[in-house]
């Protein structure tokens, strides 16, 4: 993959490590930077309500 989130395979790595609530924080921080990068990489595509579906979800299993 040549476009991809800036330290991926540690982050990965980390979360499966970590398990629970870190693990869980740095799969968000990865799903956010690839929000970011489809974004920037492709800015016709609508990626709005995927982030608004990822983000509901999230917000629910973090509370």
């Amino acid at each position: 993959m040549n476009i991809k989130p800036a330290r991926l395979a540690e982050r990965m790595m980390f979360a499966l490590r970590e398990g629970s609530v870190h693990g869980a924080r740095e799969l968000h921080g990865v799903m956010e930077d690839t929000f970011a990068l489809v974004e920037q990489q492709f800015p016709e595509m609508d990626i709005a309500e995927a982030k608004r579906d990822a983000r509901f979800r999230r917000a629910r299993v973090t509370r």
